[in-house]
């Protein structure tokens, strides 16, 4: 059984599809991209993105080198925490 809180999200995804699921999620969180990645040897590619702005034109990019990305940082220490990632120095 599914838990309560995730009720929710699942009654989205298996009537609207993946899309729609994200985008409920996405309005649950300040930031503003939410994403589902397929994770590669030494890449990670897009399989679907929600911007809240809905601007196509600053999505991040499609496929990703894992070295450059986020998930590498919070796989290799477990977790990434920071207050504003823009003013972050490279890892």
């Amino acid at each position: 059984m599914v838990n309560t809180q995730l009720q929710p999200l699942e009654q989205i995804l298996h009537s609207q599809g993946l899309h729609a699921a994200l985008e409920f999620l996405n309005q649950q969180v300040t930031h503003r991209f939410t994403a589902i990645y397929h994770l590669n040897k030494d890449s990670m590619e897009i399989v679907e993105l929600v911007d809240k702005f809905n601007d196509p034109s600053t999505a991040p990019l499609s496929r990703v080198p894992l070295s450059q990305s986020f998930c590498e940082v919070a796989m290799r220490d477990g977790a990434l925490v920071t207050s504003n990632s823009a003013l972050d120095k490279s890892a």
